[in-house]
């Protein structure tokens, strides 16, 4: 049956796509198919038209999302439309306001040793990947990760230095 499934998945991928032309809803439509494949295909046979009845639940499920997410952004218009005051200040200060500082110093907290306060404030603020902070500079030295280290650890030991939340302004804020 497994094989089964990873032959037919990519054709109805395929047909979801051509037809209602949402790739990411349509990936996860199929997955939801499979998922109920798996679970219903050992109790009651695999159908006559397995890849019929893959695309039928596919197509279901992407059409009962879409039809959700309708739902919600007319219910968040209709708020809008009742309401307009109470969203255009909350746009007006989230528009107004710069919050790179407030970024740059959760990224330089006492809690992180200088490397990490380093890597998560050039990927963070600076905008580098992981990759491009560990490339060589024209002076062949590393920006400040040595060889050895795997390019993504020192972003993850810095989380998990922190125990993954930061003290900021009396509140805890997650890391990345």
């Amino acid at each position: 049956m497994e094989g089964l499934l990873r032959e037919l998945a990519p054709q109805v991928l395929g047909r979801l796509i051509r037809r209602y032309h949402q790739f990411d809803t349509a990936e996860d439509a199929v997955q939801d198919a499979l998922i109920k494949a798996v679970t219903i295909w050992p109790e009651q046979g695999v159908p006559d038209n397995p890849a019929a009845w893959l695309y039928t639940v596919a197509s279901n499920r992407l059409i009962d999302v879409v039809r959700s997410e309708a739902a919600r952004r007319s219910r968040e218009e209709e708020y809008v439309r009742d309401d307009p005051a109470a969203v255009e200040g909350v746009n007006e200060a989230a528009a107004n306001q710069d919050d790179t500082l407030d970024l740059l110093f959760l990224c330089c907290h006492d809690a992180l040793t200088a490397s990490s306060q380093i890597a998560l404030t050039l990927r963070a603020v600076g905008g580098l990947t992981t990759g491009e902070i560990a490339l060589p500079t024209s002076c062949r030295n590393r920006l400040w990760l040595n060889a050895s280290a795997g390019r993504s650890k020192p972003s993850k030991r810095s989380a998990r230095r922190s125990d993954g939340s930061l003290p900021h302004r009396g509140r805890s804020v997650p890391m990345p």
